[in-house]
């Protein structure tokens, strides 16, 4: 009987606790991008979300030579389309777009390697599952690098 109460006990703290937003990587990984997308806290209903790039340097971009970075925001889509030189540059080919159809493309300047969105506050977002995925574009070779691409889950 003591078993059995500690288990229920066990199950409804855990329906108590407020859930934690998943950010986890989605599709094929690309093979050499040096572009990794962060997703570093919980996008939650009313709050705030960073989200932001790892490395925009594979893009030319540096402290002295900022540029536009865009994550794009969209429905998750596999297997995905890849995207290879010449449209990827040399140094970050063998990706895959995975986020079709996009619904928005957010422009921030890298760096900083972070920029915050706010989630509305509309209890109907809770569970909307979409994917995020990184952006920049070489303009001395005219060509794009992308992150791999992140599953985001609304709390």
């Amino acid at each position: 009987m003591r078993i059995v109460l500690v288990l229920a006990a066990l199950l409804a703290a855990c329906l108590v606790r407020p859930l934690t937003a998943q950010c986890t990587a989605y599709g094929q990984p690309c093979t050499s991008s040096g572009m990794l997308a962060i997703c570093s806290n919980s996008p939650v209903v009313g709050g705030t979300w960073t989200l932001g790039e790892r490395s925009g340097t594979a893009c030319g971009f540096s402290s002295t030579a900022p540029g536009t970075m865009f994550t794009l925001l969209g429905d998750c889509f596999q297997p995905g389309i890849p995207v290879d030189p010449p449209v990827s540059c040399a140094n970050c080919g063998g990706c895959f777009l995975h986020v079709l159809p996009i619904w928005a493309a957010y422009a921030w300047t890298w760096p900083p390697r972070t920029t915050t969105l706010t989630i509305p506050s509309d209890p109907n977002l809770v569970g909307a599952t979409f994917c995020m995925q990184d952006v920049c574009f070489n303009a001395g070779s005219s060509c794009v690098c992308m992150s791999a691409a992140l599953q985001v889950v609304i709390q």
